[in-house]
């Protein structure tokens, strides 16, 4: 029985049905997709079993993934209550769990400058030890003068 919300999500899927006739599909279908197609491909099935995932800076990646995973639950909720999208619509993307679960079975990589600890993503621990290099900005005496000092420490 709720009228504005039932008038609201016929008028939105009538102007889809529009934008599809008028556009041949290539406008805003992304969000339909669930309802065109019974299984889609993700990012994972482009790669094989034995190619390398490397994840930069993995506990604000983490931080990220949670807070767009309840960003979307909860505004993807709240546009179903009131009859701006379909049910399926709200599936499109995946919450921060399940892109876990896809990795789980993946060889990882994980970089981390400062923080020990790897948060949701398994990991075994490797300390390599690193130093920062100039920056040489075109400068081609500051490489040479560079290079003379290496090679002296080397030779000895």
């Amino acid at each position: 029985m709720k009228t504005e919300e039932a008038a609201r999500i016929h008028s939105t899927i009538e102007e889809f049905k529009d934008n599809l006739e008028i556009y041949g599909g290539s406008f805003g279908i992304d969000s339909y997709i669930n309802y065109f197609f019974e299984e889609t491909v993700t990012f994972f099935d482009y790669f094989n079993e034995e190619d390398i995932f490397f994840i930069d800076e993995p506990i604000r990646i983490e931080e990220k993934g949670k807070a767009v995973s309840f960003e979307w639950r909860e505004s993807m909720g709240s546009r179903l209550e009131k009859g701006y999208i379909l049910s399926k619509q709200a599936d499109t993307i995946w919450d921060y769990k399940t892109v876990l679960a896809k990795l789980a079975g993946k060889d990882t990589v994980l970089l981390s400058l400062l923080e020990t600890r790897t948060g949701d993503i398994e990991a075994k621990r490797f300390d390599v030890l690193s130093r920062n290099v100039n920056p040489y900005n075109n400068s081609f005496e500051t490489l040479i003068k560079d290079l003379t000092k290496y090679k002296k420490r080397a030779t000895g």
